[in-house]
């Protein structure tokens, strides 16, 4: 004798961008996305928090400018 249940499984459907609301996810080619994450440890003063931001790649691309352009004003200190 076989028995069954039912198993309810939760699969990917679309990724937003959490900065402008675009949709990354298109029926033909996929998801073009992009994530930031951070995980805080014990001495840092968000220990515990952990973070998850997806982006599309123009909030990509504006993120990594911004980043660069604030690491070059630490190196002009």
């Amino acid at each position: 004798m076989k028995t069954f249940k039912l198993q309810q499984k939760e699969i990917l459907d679309r990724i937003f961008c959490d900065v402008c609301g675009e949709c990354c996810t298109d029926d033909n080619c996929g998801t073009e996305s992009a994530t930031l994450s951070a995980q805080w440890g014990y001495l840092s003063k968000k220990d515990g928090q952990t973070y998850q931001i997806d982006l599309c790649e123009n909030c990509f691309d504006m993120t990594l400018k911004f980043l660069k352009e604030q690491r070059k004003g630490f190196n002009e200190e």
